[in-house]
């Protein structure tokens, strides 16, 4: 959350329209469950990944079912953090906006796609 809350303000030199815009992200498909501390939004995030996996990478969703993968462990940093914990600064900041704009559903897909990118890289790691 601090990482948003960070991007943010980084863009947005006024605190409270970066207030307001923080709230607006909390509330985009009910993102606010995510900080909970049961992390709904984390566990329910993680099965309709894994539901796209069986549909659309059947191979990479037997692998991670075979080696006890727990998606929720994998993806808890990047989706709490809209991935910037992970990415440049530039890069976060367009993910955001692209959050800010289509939602989750822009999230799953990157997931996804990355995800598809990495299969072969993933398919060969058995521990």
């Amino acid at each position: 959350m601090n990482f948003i809350a960070a991007i943010i303000l980084m863009n947005v030199q006024n605190e409270v329209l970066a207030c307001q815009i923080f709230t607006k992200v909390l509330q985009k498909d009910n993102w606010a469950r995510m900080y909970l501390s049961s992390t709904p939004k984390l566990f329910d995030l993680s099965q309709q990944i894994m539901d796209r996996l069986l549909l659309e990478i059947p191979s990479l969703h037997a692998h991670l079912f075979e080696h006890q993968i727990f998606l929720e462990v994998m993806l808890a940093g990047p989706l709490m953090t809209l991935f910037s914990n992970l990415v440049s600064f530039t890069e976060s900041t367009h993910i955001l906006t692209l959050f800010i704009l289509d939602g989750e559903s822009f999230i799953m897909d990157l997931i996804i796609n990355i995800y598809r990118n990495m299969q072969d890289k993933i398919l060969k790691m058995n521990d």
